[in-house]
């Protein structure tokens, strides 16, 4: 089974191979594109641990963007969210700037928290 697939919160990747002094197989081969991180927003994380930013960061995001990521862990498993930074255009309602949190794979499913600033979210 392959690694997920990954992307990098910047320009710069360093890659080290290290093998040590037992059993020597075949290695690996992977591939890699450069995006237009200006484009780049959403996807797929199949992962156990991960990271998720917003277009851009830490940058600006763009306007008139909107994201949707999916996590999927192994069954019987949940998923704690740890917000490292939230900056984003305040309103008392988080109706200008916001992530909404849905539990399940859907965008209709349940909401969970919308969070809109560091200390501000509307209650489930």
């Amino acid at each position: 089974q392959r690694p997920p697939t990954m992307t990098s919160s910047d320009n710069l990747v360093t890659i080290h191979f290290h093998s040590d002094h037992n059993l020597n197989l075949d290695g690996f081969s992977l591939t890699y594109h450069g995006l237009n991180t200006s484009r780049t927003c959403g996807g797929h994380y199949h992962s156990q641990v991960g990271m998720i930013t917003s277009p851009n960061y830490p940058l600006n995001y763009p306007n008139h963007r909107t994201c949707e990521w999916t996590i999927s862990v192994p069954r019987r498993q949940q998923i704690r969210l740890t917000f490292e930074e939230v900056e984003m255009e305040m309103a008392d309602d988080c109706s200008y700037d916001a992530l909404e949190i849905r539990n399940g794979q859907y965008s209709t499913s349940p909401l969970l928290k919308k969070v809109c600033s560091r200390n501000q979210t509307v209650p489930e």
